[in-house]
């Protein structure tokens, strides 16, 4: 598959994670606060892959968003605010939605901040 190609699926695929999370966010009578906070996980880990793609750098295999901001460092790069968005996303891989893990409306916050702010991040990298 053509490089740009799979760049833009990937940004793609993240950018769906978070239509799904802002959604998702929306107030109502029964809000959801797992699911959004997943899928911030999911949009960040997809558009963290679109950056390593866009470098030809193969994206580990892991739900651990550190190691793919330590994987996509570039000189143009910011890395301490990549880190710290990634930080507070990487609590809320697909485990989130299992028993015993409970997330807060404050947590909630804090995830769709961050994934925010880190795709606005990448899609100024990627020329989005």
């Amino acid at each position: 598959m053509d490089l740009p190609v799979l760049v833009a699926e990937w940004a793609s695929k993240g950018e769906g994670d978070y239509k799904a999370a802002v959604v998702l966010n929306r107030p109502r009578k029964s809000p959801v606060p797992h699911s959004v906070c997943f899928h911030c996980h999911e949009s960040a880990a997809k558009y963290l892959t679109a950056v390593l793609v866009s470098h030809d750098i193969r994206p580990p295999n892991t739900h651990d968003l550190l190691d793919p901001v330590s994987a996509c460092i570039v000189p143009d790069i910011d890395a301490a605010h990549w880190r710290r968005y990634a930080a507070v996303l990487n609590p809320f891989d697909e485990t989130v939605g299992y028993p015993g893990r409970c997330v807060s409306a404050a947590d909630v916050d804090m995830a769709v901040d961050s994934i925010r702010w880190l795709r606005r991040l990448v899609r100024k990298k990627l020329g989005l």
